[in-house]
């Protein structure tokens, strides 16, 4: 992906599943890239890894979106609510990097 993002810079990527067991490398690219960003879609919140949610509430915050995979959503949107992140960084992993990434017009 590394190449990719650096062939293609205008291409938006959005890596998922956390990056496991490439946790570092995951942080990593989404650092490094303009164009890269990281979904927590994978796991349910508490079983993120560390270096994810600390990444995701410092200079991660525009960075990581968060999403389901299937997995419940009430449950992931509970455990993502009770993990060690500020309350600005949840607002963005939570709505305002897809709003951003996918250019949503939420106008009525």
């Amino acid at each position: 992906m590394d190449k990719v993002a650096v062939d293609f810079p205008e291409l938006k990527i959005v890596l998922t599943h956390t990056g496991f067991p490439w946790v570092q490398e995951w942080i990593s690219m989404c650092w490094r890239h303009p164009n890269v960003y990281g979904c927590i879609n994978a796991y349910y919140p508490k079983d993120l890894d560390p270096a994810i949610v600390k990444f995701m509430d410092g200079r991660g915050r525009d960075k990581v979106m968060w999403g389901t995979n299937s997995l419940s959503l009430k449950r992931c949107k509970e455990e993502f609510m009770e993990l060690p992140v500020r309350d600005k960084s949840k607002k963005k992993v939570l709505r305002d990097n897809a709003i951003k990434v996918f250019k949503l017009d939420l106008q009525p």
